[in-house]
Order: C-alpha cells, then structure tokens, then sequence
C-alpha cells in the first residue's frame, strides 16, 4: 500500500505530537507499506532517515520564525503577542503554518498516486492539504485528530476567525472517509458536532524503542516526577502543592516540563524546566513514582494525552491525582493497575502520597498495558482504511 502522511509534527521536531506520526510511519514501513511524510521544513536541526520512508518537507514563510519567536511560549510571557498566540492560536487559526499550505498543495503534483492518505490535527492545515489530496488522488482519506480543532480545551481561537474554522473543519469531517480521535470522551464530541461521520478511537500510547533499556536510580528519598505541562486552568497546582507539604514521610517531588505561574518551589518540590524528550524517559524510568494531573476543566472529559500510555509502560506506581473511578482515564488505570487514584483536595492528595510511599498498589496488568504499545495503533489506521475500500467496493 502507497500511504500519504501530512504532518507537521515530524523529526527532527520533538514533542509528543511527533510521537504518534513517527511511530505510525515507521510501523507502516516495516509491514512493507510505502510511506511518503509531507510535511514542514523544520528551523530545528537534525536529521531523519528511515527504510520505507520518503520524507518530503515543503519550505514556507513562517511569521513566527521571522520575528525570531521560534518558541512563542518561552521568556517572561508579558508580551500581548506570546500570551495571544500561547492562549488562543497555537494550534488555531491564523496559524503559523498557513503559509506551507498552498506550497503543500502544491507539492503534491510530485506524486502519482497513493492508496492511504492519514493526515494529523494539530495544526489544522495538515487536513486542509488533505482535502486537495484526496480530491487529486480518489483514495481513501483518514483524518486523525490527536486534540479536537474547534473545540480545543487549550486554544480557543479568536473571532471571526473561528467562523471560519468551522466552516473548514466541516467540510473535513464531511469529506474524510474516517475520522480518528485518541479517545471515546472526544468521539462523543466530535459525533455531537457531526452525527454522520464514521469516527474510531485509534488512542495514544507508547513506543518501546525510545525507553532507555537500563537506568541507574540515584540514592535519595522517595522521589515523586512530574512530566510535561501543567496548564493554568485545568491543573489545579496549588491544591496538589499544599497536599505534599502536608504529608509526613520523607519524599521529594520533582516537575519537568512546564508549569503555570501558580506553581512554587519549596524544600519538597522542585522545578528542573524542559528536558530533551529522551532525556524525560530517562527520569521517568529513574523515579519511584509518576505523578498524573488529570483535567479539571468541564465538559472536557476524555482528554487521554499519550503521557499516560508512557507512564503505564514504565512500570512505576503512578499517583492520578483528581482522577475519578468512572471517568475514561479511571477506568483505564484501574484495569491498567499500578496506580493510586485520588481526589483533588490536599487531604486526598496527601492520603495519596502516604499511600503510595507505604506501597499500597494494585499490581500492574502488563498484558494489558501493552494493547497500547504505538505499533498496534497504526496497524488499527490500516485495518480501518482497508475496511474502508472494502465497503467503498461493494457499494460500487
């Protein structure tokens, strides 16, 4: 099979989003399918090459770039323009790949033809090239959103801009033969906005390869980590903060990543900043335990990020504070096992620690920890683009 990949996110750019684009690629290569990558021209240095993957990538005018703000978010954040494009346009729209989807477009003449065309959300241009692609090529079209598009729970997007991407956006759910999302609480919103498309749950989840095959764990106390982001509105810091400082026990947790402004230092609780993804493995695989925040922002159920699914692989005890029993995230970790769910007060969270520290958890499922593994997810991309062109036959 022929499969057309248009992503942004690709190496040699890091980040979670390129995790789940990578690995599809990659599995699709080593099952002998041939996979072209059209994507961005990258600022960031690096390179990639993979048996069975030609990747394409389209130079454009980035604005970003050109203002020397190639990460937006980084510095004090008191600039009106990093907190607009942090708050409401990273993954919106005027977005800073806009300029790439006309040379995308473009760059398909290249091409013959393909069977797959799988195309990612965040950003969104990805799918508009998509919407030519398919028009050119009469193929089967998936189109995957890792977060929704219009009803982002991060960016919300600014008028009248987001008239527009409505309108966009309906005509890709309208015109793909199917849409993916990573969980069921985001289906149930996106099959509320558009009762007739076909959408699956393809989810996040881990790829063996990147773990360190062997860490040496440092002498210290029980050390508690944090990877990744905590957001102002959806994490509720302060709480998690004052149920460490009221725990007994000699612990220590550490946050890597990036943290919201409500977030403080003390004797028990650190904060290292970004780390080379590998290098976040690697602390994670060293810790005692892994910290998970879930969501608290209503009406945004079912937010699974593929830190999750990492967190799972490693095998350490992880502590899901705010994380309800019935929720999506709840019942994955319970029949996951090896975590600790927890309310959002600091006596719960407390209770938690102690809890944790003292050894009290459910043993892990390993076998079903593995369902998750990134390989079994991009062969789920082809056995629904193959159940696809089955039907599309039939009906002929």
């Amino acid at each position: 099979m022929k499969i057309l990949l248009i992503t942004r996110y690709f190496p040699p750019l890091e980040g979670i989003a390129t995790l789940r684009m990578r690995a599809f690629a990659e599995r699709w290569a080593d099952c002998g399918h041939k996979v072209t990558v059209l994507t961005t021209s990258k600022a960031v240095e690096g390179d990639y090459a993979y048996p069975g993957i030609e990747v394409h990538p389209v130079s454009y005018f980035d604005p970003i770039t050109f203002i020397g703000g190639e990460q937006p978010s980084s510095g004090s954040g008191n600039s009106y323009l990093k907190r607009l494009y942090r708050t409401r346009l990273n993954e919106r729209m005027p977005h800073r790949t806009d300029f790439w989807t006309s040379q995308a477009k473009k760059a398909l003449a290249r091409f013959d033809g393909f069977d797959l065309i799988v195309s990612s959300y965040g950003p969104y241009t990805p799918h508009l090239v998509a919407l030519e692609a398919k028009r050119r090529f009469n193929c089967a079209w998936v189109a995957d959103f890792r977060d929704l598009w219009c009803e982002n729970h991060t960016y919300r997007g600014i008028w009248p801009f987001t008239l527009l991407e409505k309108r966009l956006e309906k005509k890709v759910c309208s015109q793909a033969d199917i849409i993916t999302t990573v969980s069921e609480g985001l289906k149930r919103r996106l099959q509320k906005s558009y009762p007739t498309a076909r959408i699956d749950v393809v989810p996040n989840g881990f790829n063996p390869s990147v773990f360190p095959r062997a860490v040496e764990k440092p002498s210290r106390p029980f050390h508690f980590l944090y990877t990744g982001t905590v957001f102002e509105k959806g994490h509720d810091i302060a709480a998690f903060l004052e149920g460490v400082e009221r725990s007994g026990g000699s612990f220590h947790v550490e946050f890597i990543g990036t943290v919201s402004s409500k977030f403080t230092q003390s004797s028990r609780v650190s904060y290292s900043g970004r780390i080379p993804y590998a290098e976040a493995l690697s602390e994670q695989m060293k810790a005692d335990a892994l910290v998970l925040l879930d969501y608290r922002l209503e009406g945004y159920e079912g937010l699974l990020s593929g830190k999750v699914y990492e967190y799972l692989y490693t095998g350490k005890p992880i502590l899901a504070v705010g994380v309800k029993a019935e929720s999506e995230l709840g019942m994955l970790l319970t029949k996951s096992g090896g975590a600790v769910l927890c309310g959002y007060s600091p006596d719960e969270i407390c209770k938690g620690l102690e809890k944790v520290m003292r050894g009290e958890i459910p043993p892990q499922n390993r076998d079903e920890v593995l369902r998750f593994s990134r390989a079994s997810q991009a062969d789920a991309i082809i056995s629904l683009a193959a159940n696809c062109s089955q039907r599309a036959m039939s009906d002929s």
